[in-house]
């Protein structure tokens, strides 16, 4: 496989939000959806190419990026669930920030976080790994987002706040 390709885990609704964002920045040359049982819904930007049991196979094939589009609705447990079997396999999880976000110095992103449009991270925060930042969320100064968190869309998190 040639140019840049990325796994898209879960077919739902964010999964469709992260893809807007994602075609913000033309950094994609593939992007294919991985369902876990039944197929996602195909179309120009991003096709079905299989289901969770596909993973170590599409990885050989030279899918080598994935990210988790599987929302979180108060439980992350299948969020972390298919982190831990993605990088058991070996896959890299970028960042995914949206072109409208607004990100302040000093701002540590770990591996597979999302930020949607136009939320604003101010100055000396640091976002976990696979957490959401949603759609015109805010988070003052020195915030800590843990691992897996979902900050919901226009949510407002001061100053300080862990």
């Amino acid at each position: 496989m040639t140019g840049k390709s990325l796994l898209l885990l879960g077919g739902g609704g964010h999964c469709r939000s992260v893809l807007d964002c994602i075609l913000e920045r033309e950094t994609y040359e593939r992007i294919g959806v991985v369902e876990r049982e039944r197929p996602a819904p195909a179309g120009p930007s991003a096709t079905y190419v299989g289901t969770d049991e596909d993973l170590p196979a599409l990885y050989a094939d030279g899918w080598t990026s994935a990210f988790i589009t599987l929302g979180s609705v108060g439980d992350s447990r299948r969020r972390r669930a298919l982190y831990e079997t993605v990088k058991s396999i070996g896959f890299e999880l970028p960042a995914i920030i949206s072109t409208t976000a607004i990100i302040g110095g000093n701002v540590e992103f770990e591996e597979g976080v999302f930020v949607g449009k136009r939320a604003v991270i101010n100055i000396d925060t640091i976002v976990g790994t696979c957490a959401i930042i949603n759609t015109a969320a805010i988070l003052e100064h020195n915030c800590r987002v843990g691992a897996f968190a979902h900050i919901s869309p226009g949510s407002i998190l001061c100053g300080g706040v862990t």
